[in-house]
């Protein structure tokens, strides 16, 4: 059976988790306020450690992948789509937590 639990998955690429802590705690962000207490937050950090490496695209490939830029080899935008790696929401399909085209 499919679980029918919820999820709204949403990236901020690039931004600095401690500026918005400050400002959340400050009062200037209600918004992300709301958003940051009903949420689970997880902040990945890179295994790439030098440029460019560190580009979001390869970064966005590997966190969506789950496998480090040294296995993967995507570097540019688009190379993604002419490779064969299985995304972390193909296999959620396969053990039935999210719907085959998710």
């Amino acid at each position: 059976m499919a679980n029918t639990d919820s999820l709204i998955l949403v990236e901020f690429n690039e931004l600095c988790p401690d500026l918005i802590g400050r400002y959340i705690d400050e009062g200037a962000l209600p918004n992300f306020r709301r958003l940051r207490d009903r949420s689970v937050q997880f902040i990945t950090e890179s295994d790439e450690k030098a440029d460019p490496n560190l580009e979001p695209w390869i970064q966005w490939y590997s966190l969506h992948c789950g496998i480090p830029f040294s296995e993967h080899g995507v570097f540019r935008l688009g190379e993604g789509a002419q490779r064969n790696h299985r995304s972390l929401w193909d296999r959620l399909a396969d053990v039935g937590r999210c719907p085959a085209r998710c």
